[in-house]
């Protein structure tokens, strides 16, 4: 029933918006997201449905899958892979630079890594790619990689976004995007024993999620943290350890119309924006401030946000967090030897 489904969404968003109007005295689309979020993984998996296959009987057809999202982004990744050469070109240039962000320090925990995610996003559309040594002689990785950017000859652009969603892995390794993340884990040396930890925020966590399900890459993908992705359909095998953090209020990290698969090495941190205090007077619900976050409604798309929610896991005492931690502190237990950027830019 999209007609009707749109409708009762659109009216949902709309009585929030006007709540958001009432608090703060201007139009804020957080508040209309906010009010929907409930049901966004339902309504995009739906929306999907009808792109990718437009069934006569949509309710039966969706009941053995939940991978709508990613074929309707399949079906539509033609166009936009044919829209994105048309306006950026179709040649991938990766080439070592200084970067433009202060140099990223060791990161030898999940919050070391967030954090280095955070300040890699000053930079314009590059790619950090740190290499660790440990006493028993093994070079270990760690590639951090950053969202969607907004520069028109960024190989991390909105139509490569489309492609890594796709169900097919071959779409999803011919995204520019992905292309440059794998030339600069080869320009940097990486082995095809070493082991690599894969860091990124949005269409960053994307691409790691992507490399890691690819079985035919050279690399070991030993953990990906992803921060605002909607991944919860690619096939990342149990070998590889997922982190991945959540904001119910966003949008972006719901596109897979789908939630993350419950198991050992997958650990989801789902996070939700309150202004509540820190504590329910017991001690047991502590929440994490959000740093630079302002009196306004705010989408919680941002690392401040994917941050904060990582903190409250941690400040809860979960102990799949602990987990999830230790198994990446083990990966980079070697001393930093070196951090390498690398930019990507689209050309004709």
């Amino acid at each position: 029933m999209p007609v009707s489904t749109a409708a009762g969404a659109l009216s949902l968003a709309a009585m929030g918006a006007a709540y958001g109007v009432a608090k703060e005295g201007r139009f804020n689309i957080a508040y209309a997201l906010g009010s929907t979020a409930w049901a966004h993984e339902g309504l995009v998996a739906g929306l999907s449905q009808r792109i990718a296959v437009m069934p006569a009987f949509p309710i039966l057809q969706g009941a053995p899958r939940d991978d709508e999202a990613n074929q309707a982004a399949g079906r539509l990744a033609s166009p936009a892979g044919f829209i994105g050469r048309l306006v950026q070109g179709s040649s991938l240039h990766v080439s070592r630079i200084q970067s433009q962000a202060p140099a990223l320090p060791a990161a030898h925990s999940i919050d070391d890594a967030l954090h280095n995610l955070d300040a890699l996003g000053l930079a314009k559309s590059t790619v950090a790619v740190q290499r660790y040594h440990d006493d028993a002689g093994a070079d270990s990785w760690v590639v951090t990689i950053p969202g969607t950017q907004p520069y028109a000859d960024s190989p991390l652009g909105w139509a490569q976004n489309v492609e890594l969603m796709s169900d097919d892995g071959d779409v999803r390794m011919r995204a520019a995007s992905a292309r440059f993340v794998l030339e600069a884990m080869s320009e940097a040396g990486i082995r095809p024993g070493d082991q690599v930890a894969l860091v990124g925020h949005s269409q960053g966590g994307i691409i790691a999620a992507s490399l890691a399900a690819q079985s035919g890459t050279a690399y070991r993908i030993s953990h990906i943290i992803t921060a605002g992705s909607p991944i919860a359909n690619h096939p990342v095998p149990a070998s590889t350890w997922v982190t991945s953090m959540e904001i119910d209020d966003e949008l972006v990290s719901s596109l897979d119309g789908a939630s993350n698969p419950p198991r050992r090495s997958w650990l989801t941190i789902r996070g939700t924006v309150t202004s509540a205090p820190a504590s329910n007077g017991a001690g047991r619900y502590l929440s994490a401030p959000v740093s630079g976050s302002g009196s306004a409604r705010e989408l919680p798309h941002g690392m401040n946000y994917q941050r904060a929610a990582w903190q409250s896991a941690q400040d809860l005492g979960s102990a799949d967090a602990q987990e999830h931690d230790a198994h990446f502190s083990r990966i980079v237990s070697g001393g930093l030897q070196e951090s390498l950027y690398y930019e990507g830019r689209m050309s004709t």
